[in-house]
């Protein structure tokens, strides 16, 4: 048996896998502009994943990931939105 199709398969399916799991930070540093200021993306993918956007009004709100196709201002925890939008001044103090 000629395990060769076997392995490409596994092979694709690792690569497709590995490019979305990019750090946070790698995220943050690759999208142009203010991602604080972008509107929640839940992309094309069927997925259900609790996520938290920045609203543009001081207030980071939960929204429904679809797993693939964001933006930037998809954070995991409310706490991290908080975080990376309040240094760039989107909270009133």
């Amino acid at each position: 048996m000629n395990s060769l199709p076997l392995f490409v398969s596994l092979w694709m399916v690792v690569v497709a896998s590995s490019r979305g799991s990019d750090s946070f930070e790698q995220r943050v540093k690759r999208q142009d502009g203010d991602i604080c200021l972008l509107p929640p993306k839940t992309g094309p993918c069927r997925a259900v994943i609790n996520r938290y956007y920045h609203s543009g009004n001081g207030i980071c709100q939960s929204f429904i990931y679809g797993g693939c196709q964001g933006n930037g201002n998809n954070f995991r925890t409310k706490e991290e939105c908080e975080r990376v939008c309040s240094r760039r001044g989107h909270f009133r103090g």
